[in-house]
């Protein structure tokens, strides 16, 4: 019979998540005259005003540092909206519009309208406040790259090669790293004192991925002889301390 042991670690990167979609009333037309606004702003290359309608810290793709606030947002602002995203930037209609029944937010699709070319670029709240940004730049995609090229060159050899991190989480006893490769999902793990650069003290390839569906989350399991490494990650919870990983 296969072992489980369960350790707890702290998710430190952005998640990923399966949502619920549905459009419902709760898409109106103040929703969308609410995003409407929004690409004006972005068209008019109106930072400061914009600035005042998101809800910061602002998560950006891995491996870049989130953005922290309005002044940040204000000098970030050409890196995030290049000109293709200005010339895609039409006018929203309700059919364009997914409400996410999990987080209470709406985000834009690939409408009918000739103009549109959405998914879930942008998200907001009920009041019309920018939660998420998924849209990534040229610019930003090849910041992306040189930082990974980065990371990849102060890596142990033996886990030098991936293609995108999807989790990097620590506890007091572990340093544990999930990756995809040309293999399929990688698990490395190093004691929490040891640098990456370091050899990993387990390795495990060809994971087991699956989306944790309407609750949020990814469940990861890679086996190892009699063992089963679960490493079980929640979007949502009712109390921080809960907020974990659950591993090996």
């Amino acid at each position: 019979m296969n072992r489980i042991a369960y350790g707890f670690l702290l998710v430190l990167l952005f998640s990923f998540a399966s949502r619920a979609f549905g459009q419902d009333e709760s898409v109106t037309q103040e929703t969308v005259d609410q995003f409407n606004k929004i690409f004006s702003l972005i068209k008019k290359n109106d930072a400061r005003a914009l600035a005042e309608k998101i809800i910061f810290p602002l998560k950006r793709s891995k491996p870049l540092p989130p953005v922290l606030n309005k002044n940040d947002f204000i000098m970030y602002f050409p890196v995030i909206f290049d000109q293709k995203f200005k010339l895609k930037a039409g006018k929203v209609v309700m059919n364009d519009i997914m409400y996410d029944n999990n987080r209470g937010v709406f985000g834009l699709v690939n409408g009918d309208n000739s103009k549109s070319d959405w998914h879930g670029d942008i998200w907001i709240d009920e009041k019309g406040f920018i939660t998420t940004i998924n849209y990534s730049s040229q610019r930003e995609e090849k910041m992306v790259d040189s930082i990974n090229k980065a990371i990849k060159k102060q890596m142990h050899p033996s886990v030098q090669t991936w293609n995108y991190n999807v989790l990097l989480a620590k506890s007091e006893k572990w340093l544990i790293r999930i990756d995809y490769t040309d293999k399929g999902v990688r698990y490395a793990s190093w004691k929490a004192n040891q640098k990456m650069s370091e050899k990993p003290e387990l390795i495990l390839e060809k994971g087991k991925e699956e989306s944790k569906g309407t609750m949020g989350g990814w469940l990861w399991t890679f086996t190892s002889g009699k063992w089963i490494y679960v490493v079980d990650q929640d979007d949502f919870c009712e109390d921080i301390k809960d907020h974990f990983i659950l591993s090996i």
